[in-house]
């Protein structure tokens, strides 16, 4: 199958001020992350990291692969949480469940008309808000992520004896 808009999708996520791809989080908030959200989505999705260069990805819909370099931020665990959630690749309602998760639990909290605005702007499709998971799922009771400071945090290394 063709992910036809996914280059689309990255760069409308380039473009927006919420989107960091800067390692500020540290691997244990990572994981605070994904446990607040399998809580609230009733799943089991794992999380890794790894070293080097390349991308994050999510596979099989309940594992995750963040590189310490660059992905350990609220808007790339989001990203790879919405692929956990659909099958859509970087479709219509990947798009949808994307942009629920940003404006329920991301700390900027976009709001849906500014999502949908700057979304259109950029020809980037997306299904209707109202139909996702995260539109059955989640609330004003479910409070966004604590912001924190998006100062670079240095990746772990790892010390081999000789």
């Amino acid at each position: 199958m063709r992910d036809s808009q996914k280059q689309k999708v990255y760069d409308w996520e380039d473009s927006q001020s919420w989107m960091i791809k800067q390692s500020y989080l540290t691997q244990e908030q990572c994981h605070q992350v994904i446990k607040r959200l399998n809580k609230i989505f009733k799943r089991k999705v794992k999380l890794r990291f790894r070293n080097g260069h390349g991308s994050c990805y999510a596979f099989n819909r309940n594992e995750i692969m963040i590189r310490n370099q660059w992905g350990r931020s609220y808007s790339v665990l989001l990203h790879e949480y919405a692929h956990c959630l659909t099958d859509d690749y970087h479709g219509g309602w990947f798009v949808a469940e994307f942009c629920m998760l940003l404006h329920h639990l991301h700390p900027d909290q976009p709001a849906i008309k500014e999502l949908v605005k700057s979304l259109n702007d950029v020809n980037v499709q997306f299904n209707d808000f109202e139909k996702t998971k995260c539109k059955k799922r989640l609330s004003k009771r479910y409070k966004p992520f604590e912001d924190v400071s998006t100062v670079v945090i240095p990746e772990p290394k790892r010390y081999i004896k000789r």
